[in-house]
């Protein structure tokens, strides 16, 4: 592939993931605990599958709203 479109590729991602991280909810708070990279948070021999970014929600989000499919059996927490 064009060395261009990976150096464009890494823009795109760096750009978002700075974008999610700066995410904030209406009280200010952050909706995103990190935001990695997908060969960070995956390998194997289908990491060419995986996604290219995986976001981590700060707890209270997680909890609150089913991001990741489930909820969590404990109490989901207000924000304040």
């Amino acid at each position: 592939m064009n060395p261009l479109y990976y150096e464009e590729k890494e823009d795109l991602e760096n750009g978002l993931r700075a974008k999610l991280l700066n995410l904030r909810s209406k009280t200010s708070k952050p909706v995103f605990k990190n935001i990695f990279k997908g060969k960070e948070v995956y390998w194997g021999e289908h990491l060419s599958e995986a996604p290219d970014i995986a976001a981590l929600t700060n707890e209270i989000y997680h909890k609150r709203y089913p991001l990741s499919g489930y909820m969590w059996a404990s109490d989901i927490p207000e924000e304040s």
